[in-house]
């Protein structure tokens, strides 16, 4: 029993406990405004970097893929900054951030550096109202990779040490990581540390699909394909050779869910056997990189390194005429 005088509150009832109950769940968001905010969480949940996307067919342009991703960021922000319940705006939090994670790996695509790093500081911002953790995996990850690519491996050891301690114990962003860490210490010549998180991503590893897609997702070939990458930045071409012929050859048995990593599973192989003085292999390695699409910026970059091996005092014409075509 309870009872209001003169619009005081004299005692404790259910049906005061009830009411604050329902009113989490209550929207305060016009209809509309909830099926646009639906058509964002599709719009998030489908989402792959352009050259992710499965099938050569289905190559969206980064800059067409921004436009889209932009919008839905925009319209999250909008979102926020209306009425809206206790649960819409820990939704909101999450999809925003989660929504500058793509924009981080777009603009890394596009090649521009100070917007992907921004975009991923955005989403560890969110991560602090969203106290999942996740957030922060996903934009160490990114911030990891445009560290590495701007030859700064120690920053993105950094970054990839953070994300690891942050990201959840068994998920896709906690293999992701890890492998990620392997690369980023082998990249700063830490080969110990590069050791111990190679082991780490190898046995978190053997829980996931060979292949999967998806720009939040993690499979065994991506760490395959990171530990050549790894070996070449060690200088150990033979071990590089290995992972990468084991990389690439599932990559051309499966079904071709993440091109640009195959891509780059094909360059990390020519740059094996370039390492190794074997340029007649490099340049069929890198004839089949040359013959898929390269839509991002990295898969660029890592044709203009394979191509300054090619152009070695030591390699034959035929060598050097192949990096002309490579930087082309």
């Amino acid at each position: 029993m309870h009872a209001h005088r003169g619009g005081q509150h004299t005692g404790p009832g259910v049906g005061d406990a009830d009411r604050f109950q329902q009113s989490l769940d209550l929207s305060v968001l016009s209809p509309q405004a909830v099926q646009a905010q639906q058509r964002v969480r599709v719009g998030l949940d489908n989402s792959a970097r352009p050259a992710d996307c499965p099938g050569s067919g289905n190559q969206i342009p980064a800059a067409q893929a921004w436009n889209t991703m932009w919008e839905l960021r925009r319209l999250t922000a909008v979102f926020r900054a209306g009425r809206r319940t206790l649960v819409q705006d820990r939704e909101l939090v999450r999809t925003g951030g989660m929504l500058s994670v793509v924009l981080a790996w777009l603009a890394h695509d596009l090649g521009d550096t100070d917007a992907a790093q921004a975009f991923a500081t955005d989403a560890r911002h969110h991560d602090l109202a969203a106290e999942s953790g996740i957030l922060c995996a996903w934009a160490d990850d990114v911030a990891a990779t445009v560290h590495l690519y701007g030859d700064r491996p120690k920053h993105a050891a950094e970054c990839a040490a953070r994300g690891l301690a942050a990201a959840p114990p068994g998920t896709a962003a906690h293999v992701r990581l890890a492998a990620q860490s392997a690369r980023a210490h082998a990249r700063a010549g830490h080969s110990d540390q590069f050791a111990d998180n190679r082991r780490l991503a190898e046995q978190l590893a053997g829980a996931l699909p060979l292949h999967a897609s998806g720009l939040f997702s993690a499979d065994q070939v991506r760490v395959l394909s990171f530990e050549a990458t790894s070996y070449l930045a060690l200088s150990r071409p033979r071990q590089a050779l290995t992972a990468a012929e084991q990389a690439v050859a599932q990559y051309r048995r499966g079904p071709h869910l993440s091109p640009t990593r195959a891509v780059i599973a094909h360059l990390d192989l020519a740059a094996a056997h370039a390492s190794l003085g074997d340029y007649e292999a490099a340049i069929e390695a890198g004839t089949r990189a040359l013959d898929a699409p390269r839509p991002a910026d990295a898969i660029t970059r890592r044709a203009r390194d394979l191509a300054s091996s090619l152009n070695s005092t030591t390699a034959p014409s035929s060598a050097r005429d192949f990096a002309a075509r490579l930087t082309t």
